[in-house]
């Protein structure tokens, strides 16, 4: 069996720029020292077009009436959306570490657990730690599935097993693939997971919400790799000692952009705060 050639490339893990020798500034996005080594397997092969889809006059096209939406079972987060999740929409919920997206992840697979099927895919967190949030938060649904794994394969399998409406991966960093030699977190890795996500979405008509984890110091494959990937991008902001969190929608396929919901972090989870105007007059010095 003819194994793959090996290759090592440089690529910036602020755009994903990539470079054939090692760099100190990015020429694509200008960051210094963002440039690391990564290992490609060289997998070329030839694919045989076999798509069944036809060119047509715009003027000839049939304009959908509605989109049929979700309820993220949070009005403000609804509004933000553009009137809720869409079949087949992946969402990128970017944001650091502690804000609370997987509190606010958990509280939306509840509710779609009410009539749908779930799939919570953890990556960093045992399936019992997830079940004592879950039961905090008054989110225990039978129709709830947690997977605690790191091994996308694997992942995937579980996609095919349990047949979900909404998929939930927390988070894609700490996600690898066998098929890249690369350790998870690196550039290649975030983007390959996230592509096969992706593609096992739009196929199977699912809803996925994918965390990305960000630091300060940009050490780990951030969610700018990935923008161009998915319909939608979140971002999940806070400041530590105060309870308000704001998710502002910066990337919206199906909807407009630039529109955000704010919450109130207690110990039973998100509230979301419905008059927003308030809540910044009362903030102003």
């Amino acid at each position: 069996m003819k194994k793959n050639k090996v290759k090592t490339i440089y690529v910036c893990n602020e755009c994903g720029a990539t470079y054939p020798t090692w760099v100190g500034r990015c020429s694509v996005c200008g960051a210094y020292n963002s440039v690391v080594e990564e290992i490609k397997q060289d997998t070329k092969t030839v694919f045989k077009p076999q798509s069944t889809s036809q060119a047509l006059p715009i003027t000839k096209l049939k304009k959908e009436a509605e989109v049929k939406r979700y309820s993220t079972g949070f009005e403000s987060l609804d509004n933000a959306l553009g009137g809720g999740f869409v079949d087949g929409q992946v969402v990128l919920v970017s944001g650091e570490p502690g804000v609370g997206k997987s509190t606010l992840l958990l509280q939306i697979s509840s509710y779609f657990a009410n009539d749908k099927k779930v799939l919570y895919i953890s990556a960093e967190e045992s399936q019992y730690q997830i079940y004592i949030r879950a039961e905090r938060l008054n989110a225990l649904k039978e129709n709830l599935y947690i997977l605690s794994e790191t091994n996308l394969e694997a992942i995937l399998q579980a996609i095919e097993n349990i047949k979900p409406d909404l998929i939930v991966l927390d988070s894609v960093q700490t996600v690898y693939s066998e098929n890249l030699e690369s350790p998870a977190g690196s550039v290649s890795q975030v983007k390959y997971v996230s592509s096969k996500i992706t593609e096992i979405s739009k196929s199977k008509s699912i809803i996925s919400l994918i965390v990305g984890q960000v630091t300060k110091e940009g050490s780990i494959a951030g969610p700018k790799v990935l923008e161009h990937l998915v319909d939608t991008v979140a971002q999940f902001e806070g400041e530590r000692g105060y309870a308000y969190r704001i998710l502002k929608v910066i990337k919206n396929r199906f909807g407009s952009s630039g529109e955000l919901a704010v919450f109130n972090m207690t110990e039973k989870g998100m509230e979301e705060v419905l008059q927003p105007s308030s809540f910044f007059l009362a903030e102003k010095p």
